[in-house]
Formats: structure tokens, C-alpha cells, sequence
């Protein structure tokens, strides 16, 4: 099997919270031995006199590329820098709201920008555009809901059989509720806990701090205070996906008794976003748009860009660009 060979190498996107750097002094100052074949394959670079050896400084193929940033904070803002492209002065949302009344009114079925670019630390240039989807997520932030518990919510991304990684659903920074899930085994019999379908199928673990009681099958779970508190413990049982999950997620509850997997309807949205004038709405509105920290978030806000937003770092975009 011959591995894909990567031919060009793209730097990452950088921006206000993170920096990428780069050593080009990597020229060995004496005879360097040279690597073991059956080990590497590839032979040290040397000089046109072959004397004395080292890599070529001049060649990016040899230089030593990190990326600095704080850990847990994106290197560029992505909702906060397309939500002064909306919002902003001339923004199609802005304008005293009437973009955004157009989408709740229908009178506009979405909102596109001209020709805009993203600014330093995204070599991004096409147009946004953003649908009625987000006024869910802004009557969601006004109804005590956390703009970044909405964006794992609304995902509630189901892990694939094999990877045991953590996905949350609701939290785990919200005053200490949390709702995790994550693969563990394939072909498990049930054993009494939380299962809606036949034995011998992938199960998962779901693990949480709830702020309200529940139950499945035989399996009781009690509200738990915040695990900020001392004594504080995790509940977790196992679980499938033919709707084990779907119903520990309809009962459970996050902090102040708030309720993740009741979304707010389009309908509903709607009708609150006409019913509120403009500088009550829109904070709500940028709050929703400025928490996003990813693509996947914005497209869950209802927000894209022509070309994909993953189509960064090349202009005119590369048509074969997959997205995210």
C-alpha cells in the first residue's frame, strides 16, 4: 500500500490569539551521519560539494513550523469576525434590524453580502450568507441558554463505534452540568440499564451532572447538584443510540433547570424576533453569530460562506475544496 504523498504545505490559519513561527536555521555545522535507510528512506540533503552535509535552509521543505496559542482558545474569533460583516455598519442584519426582520417576517428567505474578506488571519474572500436558523439560536440565548451549549446541542454529535472520544452534549463549563456520551463497546447484551432496542448492538456511555431526575427502563438517575460543590459525583450508565440516548437527552436537564433538548421552533423564533424592537433583539442576534468558534457553528447558526469557508487560504478557491 503506497501512502498519499502531501505535495504542498499550507500554514495554518493564525490570527489575534495565536502565533505561527518558523526555524530556518536547521543547517548542521559539522558532518551529520547519515539516517538508517530501512529506518527513513530518505538520505540527508547535502550541499552541491557534498561537503559538509545538511539540509538546505532556502528550501521550506526543511523549516520547523509551530503554532503557539492559548490552550482552548481559537486562533482567529470566526463568529465574532463575521458578525461585524452582519451587524456592522451597511451589514446585512444591521440597518436598524430590517435584514433581520425580513427574515422573521419572510419577506426575505435569507441575507447575502457582497464580496467581503475576513480579514487579517483568514485568507478568506466570497460572500456570507445567513437564513432564519438564526434566530433560533438568538431566541434560544434569550431564553437563558448558553450560545455555546446551543452549537453542542443542536449537533449532539454521536461518536463513531471505535472511538472512545468524549462528545458533550450540553455543558461541561455550564456552572458544572454536563452531558457527555462516548463509545465503548460493539455487540454488548443489555444488562437492565438504559436500552430501547435488542441486545448485541454498539453501546455507549453517557455520563452526567444533571440538575433534574430521570429514568429508563430500571435505571433511576437523581438531580445532582453542580460539581463545583464539595462531594459532588458523575452518574453514568450505559446506553444505545436506537433511542437509549434520545431518552436519558429528553430529561435531562442543565443548569437552572434549563431543558437542552427543547428548541425553540422556527415559528416561534420567528414571532419573537417580530414582537422585539431592535435594541432588545440584537444582542441577542450578535451574542449567537460572535460564540461561534468554528465553521460547523456558524453553518448550525444558519450561517455559510460562498465559497466553503474551509476553501481558505486560496483565492480565486480551489474547486475541489471538500469543506468541512
Amino acid at each position: 500500500m503506497e501512502l498519499a504523498r502531501h505535495q504542498d504545505f499550507m500554514p495554518p490559519t493564525t490570527g489575534e490569539s495565536c502565533l505561527l513561527s518558523k526555524n530556518t536555521n536547521i543547517a548542521p555545522a559539522g558532518s551529520v551521519p547519515p539516517p538508517n535507510p530501512p529506518t527513513t528512506g530518505l538520505p540527508i540533503q547535502t550541499n552541491a560539494a557534498g561537503s559538509p552535509p545538511g539540509w538546505r535552509t532556502e528550501n521550506p521543505d526543511y523549516w520547523i513550523h509551530s503554532l503557539v496559542h492559548q490552550y482552548g482558545t481559537a486562533c482567529v474569533t470566526l463568529g465574532q469576525t463575521v458578525a461585524n460583516i452582519l451587524l456592522g455598519s451597511g451589514g446585512v442584519l444591521d440597518d436598524a434590524g430590517q435584514g433581520t426582520y425580513d427574515l422573521a417576517s419572510g419577506a426575505a428567505t435569507s441575507k447575502t453580502t457582497p464580496l467581503v474578506n475576513l480579514g487579517s488571519g483568514i485568507s478568506w474572500q466570497g460572500t456570507v450568507t445567513v437564513t432564519p436558523e438564526i434566530l433560533i439560536a438568538a431566541r434560544w440565548n434569550y431564553l437563558g441558554g448558553r450560545p455555546r451549549d446551543y452549537f453542542l446541542a443542536k449537533q449532539t454529535v454521536i461518536p463513531v463505534s471505535g472511538n472512545g472520544t468524549h462528545r458533550f452534549w450540553y455543558g461541561p463549563d455550564a456552572q458544572g452540568y454536563y452531558l457527555q456520551v462516548w463509545w465503548y463497546a460493539n455487540g454488548y447484551p443489555s444488562s437492565g440499564q438504559c436500552y430501547a432496542n435488542p441486545d448485541y448492538q454498539p453501546l455507549f456511555w453517557v455520563d452526567i451532572y444533571s440538575s433534574a431526575g430521570g429514568q429508563c427502563n430500571q435505571q433511576v438517575w437523581y438531580g445532582l447538584p453542580s460539581p463545583m460543590c464539595y462531594g459532588c459525583r458523575s452518574y453514568g450508565f450505559s446506553t444505545d443510540m436506537g433511542g437509549g440516548i434520545q431518552t436519558v437527552w429528553s430529561q435531562y436537564r442543565g443548569a437552572g433547570g434549563f431543558n437542552p433538548s427543547n428548541m425553540p421552533t422556527l415559528a416561534d423564533a420567528k414571532a419573537w424576533a417580530l414582537a422585539t424592537p431592535w435594541p432588545t433583539l440584537r444582542p441577542y442576534v450578535l451574542s449567537a453569530i460572535s460564540s461561534a468558534q468554528s465553521w460547523r457553528d456558524l453553518a448550525t447558526d444558519g450561517i455559510t460562506g460562498s465559497p466553503n469557508f474551509e476553501c481558505k487560504n486560496v483565492y480565486p478557491p480551489d474547486t475541489n475544496c471538500l469543506g468541512f
